[in-house]
């Protein structure tokens, strides 16, 4: 009778260590990590990033209820944003932003900003707004169907545009 119990259980064993778990493994991330606050600083911009969550994974860091401010030495120019989730590529330390809600600041004046996408290119040191982007202060208001944001603080927009001002 025990011999039957141990081959039995012997037999059950076998089963479940063959069975797939109910998940992929290889979706999990190597690294996961709450109440991220990650500072750094490169090409001349100080990057201060926090996040209530991120994990890491084949090359790619994924983040959520993000914190992003950026600064330029020396140039007076910076951003504050807040972005939904994030994801920043290692293999071409590219930075993507859905949601991104944030403040503009260069030479004195601030404008407010809401993008649904944002792209940093580093090669290109630019921000790109593929999805759209809305810029407004107390003076003024600017809509457009994509813009970019290069590093000098020169907006260009494309896919149409909508511009109104106050001319006190």
């Amino acid at each position: 009778m025990a011999t039957a119990a141990v081959l039995a259980l012997a037999f059950y064993i076998r089963r479940d260590m063959k069975l797939a778990p109910p998940f992929a493994t290889d979706a999990l991330p190597d690294v996961s990590v709450e109440n991220l606050d990650f500072r750094r600083t490169t090409d001349g911009k100080s990057w201060h990033i926090r996040a209530a969550r991120a994990e890491h994974a084949s090359g790619l860091i994924r983040a959520y209820g993000m914190e992003v401010d950026v600064s330029e030495e020396g140039s007076g120019r910076s951003m504050s944003m807040r972005a939904q989730r994030g994801e920043f590529a290692e293999r071409d330390y590219s930075l993507e932003l859905r949601s991104l809600d944030g403040t503009l600041f260069q030479g004195g004046r601030s404008m407010d900003v809401l993008a649904p996408l944002a792209n940093y290119e580093r090669s290109l040191d630019i921000w790109r707004f593929d999805q759209g982007i809305e810029l407004w202060d107390d003076k003024s208001y600017i809509r457009g169907g994509a813009a970019s944001i290069a590093s000098d603080g020169a907006l260009a927009i494309q896919k149409g545009a909508y511009v109104s001002w106050a001319t006190d």
